[in-house]
């Protein structure tokens, strides 16, 4: 169930956002790291908080990565030996999105990273455990590993920007996908009657039971229930979910398309993806079909 806004078991491993690692593993990564360097005869800049970082690309005038921006980016994640560990370019679709925060972040290096960042610009981090995963081990990562994220940011967005583009990439989706008619509601929500209903719509304080599928827009499903029983306008699911089934009739089945800010907004990100526990990625467009059970 992913109804609910709530927050995941992010790693099943017991990752955290900035591992605790003492001042002696710093300096073996410190060392670690100036002899990677040196052998492959590179020269980085060092952040303050220790992520070393190799600009690629430059753009004299981009708009900049600032805190609490929402990024899309393209990226690949290494170990030091060149293992890739995750990947993400323009072959493999849409860029990520995430917001610009260390609480939303993992590997917290990440954020770091692309504080010195702008749109157009390619740069190579040099992540040191400490600000990747620690001591934790699993999914090809060994304990102690540092690691490389070559990032590309593709654009930097307001959360009014954000609302903007959605709003942009639901409409060409619709067309695309040949989804139908969708009625727009002044919340950003998408709304289509696919069967009515008895003509009585619940209110506020309803008991109510659904059943649902919910995909993105490709028509990957992520989650689905046959008999979901929640309390309407209660905060019991997210409020896209609420106000979807607010507007329909007992017995109706409908399909709603919710922008990020109706459904799970920034949510975690998390990569590589092999140990995290997110199913549905930061800033995601969703949709739902869901039959309200008549009473």
């Amino acid at each position: 169930m992913k109804l609910t806004r709530t927050l995941w078991l992010l790693l099943g491993m017991g990752f955290s956002f900035v591992a605790c690692n003492d001042s002696s593993d710093d300096e073996v990564d410190n060392e670690i790291i100036q002899q990677y360097l040196q052998d492959n005869n590179l020269t980085a800049n060092l952040h303050g908080s220790g992520v070393f970082y190799i600009p690629l690309q430059t753009v004299s005038n981009g708009k900049a990565v600032t805190e609490n921006s929402i990024v899309s980016m393209y990226f690949t994640l290494s170990l030091l030996d060149g293992t890739v560990l995750d990947d993400h370019q323009e072959q493999d679709g849409q860029p990520k999105r995430l917001l610009q925060s260390i609480d939303t972040t993992i590997p917290a290096g990440i954020f770091f990273g692309l504080s010195v960042m702008s749109v157009g610009e390619t740069y190579q981090h040099i992540i040191p455990s400490r600000l990747a995963f620690g001591n934790q081990q699993g999914a090809n990562i060994p304990p102690n590993a540092i690691l490389i994220c070559t990032i590309e940011v593709v654009d930097v967005f307001t959360p009014e920007e954000l609302t903007e583009k959605e709003k942009e990439e639901i409409d060409a989706a619709i067309v695309s996908e040949n989804l139908g008619t969708f009625e727009a509601q002044e919340s950003g929500l998408y709304y289509q009657k696919v069967q009515s209903g008895n003509g009585t719509k619940p209110t506020d304080g309803s008991d109510v039971t659904v059943a649902y599928t919910g995909t993105f827009l490709d028509g990957a499903e992520f989650d689905s229930g046959d008999s979901f029983p929640f309390t309407l306008g209660e905060g019991a699911v997210i409020e896209g979910f609420d106000e979807g089934v607010r507007l329909m009739e007992y017995g109706e089945t409908a399909k709603i398309i919710l922008p990020s800010s109706l459904a799970y907004g920034a949510s975690f990100f998390v990569i590589p993806e092999s140990v995290s526990a997110v199913a549905i990625p930061p800033f995601s467009i969703i949709m739902f079909e869901i039959t309200l059970r008549e009473p």
